[in-house]
């Protein structure tokens, strides 16, 4: 061995001594540590250690480079058997301490226990979850006010740990306020039963309580916290305390001033009326809303987020500039869209506010020119685009066929659901909501749905659901489109049902028609006149309809209410759209499957895969394509391999040799390897002159593969 290799080998290995040294020490100190109080410091301790681990492994790989002798190889054997046992039972150590504490945190404290009664530990019980729903409440509230509340043998803080197990939703972020001081009244607790004084931990503990609130409450915290000296965490707990009850009295002063603001108002318009002449008819300004097709909106002009007619750089050109500009974008120079650029097809009755005449007012004063405007012009894509169907005044409501029907989930649960019966639709839709509660097996699908105003969507799943109905045997398995949302809650509106003769003698398909509800799912045309019976009668003569289905009696039809409220009303009119991109989508694939003519540099690489390609490419028997792989000429550069690889796997076999089960598997695989003709073995003999290089192999078992 030269002189400049033995220095190298000396350095290595005295790095090496280092590393042992470090093992044995961290071996001797989980040998003699008092587990149950110094834990934290076993964590920190155990992290540095595993670090250890890959520098050992670099030198170590350094030293049998230089050295071959079977000692090299001894030494990296004992270190491995040393380091996983101290590692392991230092893991064992941490395991076995998080477990008391989590058992320790769920007992009561000796002092709440019942006089010569036994310490209670948390146990799950089997309660349902309540969250938020009206109709869960009743059992919900009966069930754990029996088995929790009312329970003397639970104290508080348990009380309030199964009141948090059990609530999801709503329920649950209504008292996330509340759990906060609890957990921290709870784990301040534990900390002094383990006979710790958190009180005392000052800066540390703060540290840890104040990253875990939200950036209102530190900055409230810092305000009222003590500049001169460290506030103590007595201060922090009577601060989170209050904070809390100011949380609640906001959301609940909300809600009241909600209420209070809405009743003066129609009390402030009411007066006004009364004040004026009777015959003075108030306009009822009434939105009315259609099917709402929502994607990106993008102005046509500077691409922000806002119709061009609001763009602010658009409107400071001169009328000239804009009226060129508009012809350029290709837009309508009435109404400024986009869909079309001929006038005579615009649909908008909007005219110049200044002359009256077919223009957009902000194309008004401009040089007239001769423009050609074609028919037809392509659609570009914009990035958010908002419509409405239709909008108008009107002074009654209309009441839409809506209906309580079951719906079977994948568990085969019937779950009930709000539908509305529409035959101006020629296909079923379910929400998105709807269809992640019944869980469903999706079919991926590229639909397009066109609505009124040819406002068109996309659907991208579809589901098959069995429809049942709650009154009878009814039931009918369709096909439904998953879409986000079918249109807004219906009815737009609380009516007044209580002046209406509604018999008492027949079961209506939604007891809840007069609330206004979400839509989870809309029937189309396909199924509608299947459910629709003979039954049919006016409920009075301004009044409207019942109409008899199989899911009961339906309550359709105008309802001739006055409010003084901006009512919307929903009129859905939905169509399967298989052709609206055809034109596009073929352009797009011609654009796609053309080859480029542009020149590209061809670098010496590529020009050697082409060849490589050439020469070796050929057609098997069964028609598939073979080609042989390609490998590098410069194996050489990576050194010499055999005596290492050779080296590793003798370790391998010597440390196999101390666990007869574990080699035996090891054996049996490799010869299974060899036999399917994945390996073959490499005569002793071999030329090493022979360019190849010669991988370690290792034992890995993976305890769940299969």
């Amino acid at each position: 061995m030269q002189s400049g290799q033995s220095s190298e080998l000396a350095v290595y290995t005295m790095r090496r001594g280092q590393l042992k040294a470090q093992l044995t020490k961290f071996q001797t100190y989980i040998n003699n540590v008092d587990v149950e109080n110094n834990i934290m410091q076993i964590r920190i301790r155990l992290e540095k250690i595993k670090e250890l681990w890959t520098e050992f492994d670099i030198v170590q790989n350094k030293i049998e480079a230089l050295d071959t002798s079977n000692e090299q190889l001894d030494h990296r054997d004992t270190f491995v058997d040393s380091y996983f046992d101290i590692v392991a039972k230092a893991e064992t150590m941490v395991q076995s301490s998080n477990l008391v504490n989590d058992i320790n945190r769920l007992s009561i404290p000796e002092s709440h226990a019942q006089i010569g009664g036994p310490v209670i530990r948390m146990k799950p019980l089997e309660l349902p979850t309540f969250s938020g729903k009206f109709e869960e409440w009743s059992t919900f509230k009966d069930l754990f006010s029996s088995m929790v509340h009312a329970n003397p043998t639970i104290v508080d803080v348990q009380k309030f740990v199964y009141l948090r197990m059990y609530l999801c939703g709503d329920a649950l972020a209504l008292i996330q306020n509340l759990a906060t001081t609890a957990e921290l009244n709870m784990n301040m607790q534990a900390l002094n039963a383990l006979g710790h004084n958190p009180y005392a931990w000052g800066a540390l503990l703060l540290h840890v309580v104040l990253v875990k609130l939200d950036y209102n409450t530190i900055r409230n915290w810092e305000s009222v916290a003590t500049k001169e000296t460290l506030p103590t965490i007595e201060e922090l707990i009577i601060f989170l305390s209050e904070r809390c009850r100011v949380l609640e009295a906001i959301d609940t002063s909300k809600n009241l001033s909600n209420n209070s603001n809405t009743s003066q108002y129609t009390q402030s318009k009411q007066n006004y009326r009364n004040q004026n002449d009777k015959n003075i008819q108030y306009k009822i300004n009434k939105k009315v809303n259609a099917f709402v097709a929502t994607s990106r909106l993008a102005c046509y002009f500077c691409k922000q987020s806002h119709p061009i007619y609001k763009c602010q750089k658009f409107i400071t050109l001169n009328a000239n500039d804009r009226a060129l500009k508009v012809d350029e974008l290709k837009l309508c120079r009435n109404c400024l869209s986009i869909d079309h650029t001929d006038i005579q097809l615009c649909k908008s009755k909007r005219l110049c506010s200044k002359c009256d005449k077919a223009h957009n007012t902000l194309l008004h004063g401009e040089i007239q020119q001769v423009v050609h405007n074609p028919a037809t012009a392509n659609v570009v894509n914009t990035e958010l685009v908002v419509s409405h169907a239709a909008r108008g005044q009107t002074s009654t409501q209309v009441l839409l066929a809506t209906a309580e029907v079951h719906i079977l989930n994948a568990c085969g649960e019937l779950v009930v659901c709000r539908a509305l019966l529409d035959n101006g639709s020629q296909i079923n839709i379910l929400t998105e909501a709807m269809a992640q509660r019944l869980g469903l097996l999706r079919t991926k699908i590229n639909k397009s749905i066109t609505g009124i105003n040819e406002v068109v969507s996309r659907a991208a799943y579809q589901v098959t659901a069995s429809i049942k109905s709650r009154v009878n045997n009814y039931s009918t398995t369709m096909d439904l489109l998953v879409l986000p949302k079918i249109t807004g809650k219906l009815p737009t509106n609380n009516i007044d049902t209580g002046k209406w003769s509604i018999p008492k003698d027949i079961e209506l398909a939604d007891s809840r028609f007069f609330k206004p509800e979400k839509i989870d799912l809309l029937i189309g045309a396909d199924s509608y006149w299947e459910i629709m019976c003979s039954g049919n009668f006016k409920l009075n003569t301004m009044g409207p309809y019942l109409q008899q289905t199989m899911f009961g009696w339906f309550i359709v039809g105008p309802v001739n209410e006055f409010s003084l409220k901006s009512n919307s009303s929903a009129c859905l009119v939905i169509s399967e759209d298989n052709y609206s991109n055809l034109e596009k989508d073929i352009e797009q694939f011609w654009k796609i499957e053309e080859c480029s003519s542009a020149n590209t540099d061809e670098t010496s690489e590529d020009a050697m895969c082409r060849k490589h390609f050439l020469d070796n490419v050929s057609i098997d028997l069964t028609g598939k394509f073979v080609v042989k792989l390609p490998f590098r000429d410069n194996v050489d550069k990576l050194g010499e391999s055999y005596n290492t690889a050779l080296k590793r796997f003798l370790s391998l076999e010597r440390r196999l040799g101390k666990n007869p089960e574990r080699y035996g598997q090891y054996k049996s695989f490799m010869e299974e390897y060899e036999h399917l003709g994945h390996m073959e073995r490499v005569n002793e003999d071999n030329d090493l002159s022979v360019k190849a290089y010669y991988m370690p192999h290792t034992c890995v078992l993976n305890d769940s593969s299969r």
